[in-house]
């Protein structure tokens, strides 16, 4: 933003402008907003009100529909947001600035300004304290964004705000697939599928068609089995710290369990001689491990195939499915039923799984056809939420660029 004409923060908006005094009467309620509820551009509102005699001391931060919220602790994390509240009293913690705009400043450029590239140094430059950085009211203040007029900031922010737009309604749509997913695995895990692809009956209507077992009622059809019977479980190997390189074939660990296919952060490196010296331990992609000690106990991922081949780590098990389950099947039951029957163990430091104990967990045991059927289904829900994250992530990337030309004078507003 060099080439922009640039104006204190404060002079656009005021900060903190309302406090709650410490002789507000103790009965007055209100919606008390910490910074844990606030993400880039989102606020998670309480469903409760509190009382200022219960509240925590630092609720005091009074906020008003358009003002903007600012963390100043661990600003890095960027939990700033545009105020949109409905009816009601709302404070904020004391570790938020509260941006209140002028005249006709534009309160989501003001957002814009502090979410850019520029503001973000700024505040690194001025941040104190190492494991909780803090920036203090004077700063905030002082803090440089570009002095844009109020038709230019107006423009801005409804070009923003049509972005924003579409990033909440794919919010919206992955909320949905999400919930669809959670009853599709309830009812594909209790009913199943008859040979037709539709759903059985469900037991209220039909009884004579289900059984008792240890998951609670199945189908007649099914049977339940133990682990150890369907499952092969392999775990990792113990690497020495000597052996880790900056390159090689990957060392899967805990830290990668869950990782997306290009998040390489975290990673340790093996030779590629390793590979032939530890067959195995050879992680190939698709396939399933489970974390087995540590604070993730029980944490179940599937290798991304743009990683492979990998080797295992010591504190994971290779679950490697017998003929009689499918890699997806025994995927979506650890997902779903088997996870809530898993037994872990406690040390004197971590949680673990025995291997003897996650042996005997249950598992459905049923037709590899009608495994298949149900196995699609899912996938295709899925696949689904795969392809609304994968448009929110292009949107939020299209927002940050749309930003940072906007602020910077690098693309007019009327050329969009």
């Amino acid at each position: 933003m060099s080439d922009t004409l640039m104006v204190r923060l404060d002079s656009l908006v005021d900060v903190d402008p309302e406090n709650l005094p410490a002789t507000t009467p103790s009965h007055f309620s209100f919606n008390y907003i910490d910074i844990s509820a606030v993400s880039e551009g989102r606020i998670d509102l309480p469903p409760n009100e509190v009382t200022f005699s219960v509240a925590p001391s630092r609720a005091r931060r009074v906020i008003r529909t358009d003002d903007v919220l600012m963390a100043t602790v661990r600003p890095n994390l960027k939990a700033f947001s545009k105020c949109d509240l409905p009816s009601g009293n709302f404070v904020a913690s004391t570790g938020f600035a509260v941006l209140r705009s002028k005249a006709e400043t534009d309160p989501r450029f003001i957002l814009a300004a502090i979410l850019s590239d520029d503001v973000g140094r700024q505040i690194e430059s001025m941040a104190v304290g190492s494991n909780y950085p803090a920036i203090n009211t004077p700063d905030v203040r002082r803090l440089s964004i570009p002095a844009l007029l109020p038709g230019e900031q107006l423009r801005i922010g409804v070009i923003l705000g049509t972005v924003e737009d579409c990033i909440r309604k794919t919010d919206a749509l992955i909320a949905k697939y999400q919930q669809i997913k959670a009853g599709l695995m309830h009812d594909l895990f209790t009913r199943g599928l008859m040979s037709d692809g539709h759903l059985r009956p469900p037991s209220k209507e039909a009884s004579q068609l289900y059984k008792d077992s240890p998951l609670g009622l199945i189908p007649n059809e099914w049977a339940v089995r133990s682990f150890s019977e369907l499952v092969n479980i392999e775990r990792g190997y113990a690497f020495h710290s000597e052996d880790y390189r900056e390159d090689g074939m990957l060392n899967f660990r805990v830290s990668n369990v869950g990782m997306l296919p290009g998040d390489l952060d975290n990673t340790q490196y093996l030779p590629r001689k390793f590979w032939d010296e530890y067959p195995s331990q050879q992680l190939f992609g698709g396939e399933i491990v489970i974390v087995m000690v540590g604070a993730t106990t029980g944490k179940v991922g599937r290798v991304p195939v743009e990683i492979c081949p990998s080797l295992l780590n010591q504190n994971l098990w290779h679950l490697n499915p017998g003929p009689e389950i499918t890699r997806d099947f025994l995927w979506y039951s650890l997902s779903g039923i088997v996870g809530r029957h898993m037994r872990m163990s406690q040390g004197s430091a971590r949680d673990f799984l025995k291997q003897s104990d996650f042996g005997r967990t249950p598992i459905l045991f049923i037709g590899k056809e009608e495994q298949a059927a149900i196995s699609s289904i899912l996938t295709e829900t899925d696949n689904r939420l795969l392809r609304e994250s994968q448009t929110k992530e292009k949107l939020v990337l299209e927002k940050r660029g749309l930003m940072q030309a906007l602020l910077s004078g690098q693309t007019s507003s009327g050329e969009l």
